[in-house]
């Protein structure tokens, strides 16, 4: 008489689907826990943002970026601004004599500000700006001509690359979560946004929602 082929019991069987949907459980929380970690992110560098502009201005009467005397400070590749009071150049700017740029070097050069730094040939530091949670640059520019259509302020701070749900959190948790309208707005992307140019590069509508999967710059008035 053959002998029958070894299988699994039904108590194995019920053992084994418990420990793949114990797995499954796990890795979905993990994922959640990650996201939750870089909406919390997001979320404090748009507290954060304001308070060392306004920080910086205060212990030195003048804007980071456009403060005309950033020379007293060493060690940091710095260069004055034009001391008019408004953060020329877009908030994502690549261009070094601009004062968006620069606010990045004054506001490391003033201790209020970390972020990664380069070498330069004489031997002082050149601030790179910084980086959310998902990739993307972070900025602030003066609010009068920024990237998204119908939206100014004295400054806007903008962060982008960010997962629409993500933003929408944040939204809910510093404004009210609509994004077309209050002092948080989001404009939909298609890639990496260029480098905003005020006056010149075109402004973007505000979305009229937060879709899932789309991506988006989101900023904010202050």
């Amino acid at each position: 008489m053959p002998k029958s082929s070894p299988g699994f019991t039904l108590v194995e069987v019920s053992v084994l689907l418990l420990a793949v949907s114990l797995m499954l459980a796990t890795s979905v929380k993990a994922a959640e826990w990650v996201d939750a970690s870089k909406v919390r992110s997001l979320a404090q560098e748009f507290r954060e943002g304001p308070m060392i502009v306004e920080s910086y201005r205060a212990a030195h009467r003048a804007l980071p970026g456009d403060d005309p005397a950033a020379g007293r400070f060493a060690g940091m590749t710095t260069a004055p601004g034009a001391g008019d009071g408004v953060v020329d150049g877009g908030w994502n700017s690549d261009a070094a004599a601009d004062e968006s740029f620069l606010l990045w070097q004054h506001l490391r050069a003033a201790g209020l500000a970390g972020g990664p730094v380069e070498q330069e040939g004489d031997g002082r530091l050149l601030a790179r700006p910084p980086r959310n949670a998902f990739g993307g640059r972070i900025g602030i520019q003066g609010g009068r001509s920024g990237p998204i259509a119908d939206f100014v302020a004295a400054q806007l701070m903008c962060s982008a690359r960010i997962p629409a749900r993500a933003a929408e959190r944040v939204d809910r948790l510093l404004d009210d979560g609509i994004p077309d309208r209050g002092r948080m707005r989001a404009a939909a992307e298609s890639g990496e946004p260029a480098p905003f140019r005020p006056g010149v590069s075109a402004a973007r509508a505000a979305v009229a929602h937060y879709a899932e999967g789309d991506l988006v710059t989101l900023c904010l008035a202050f």
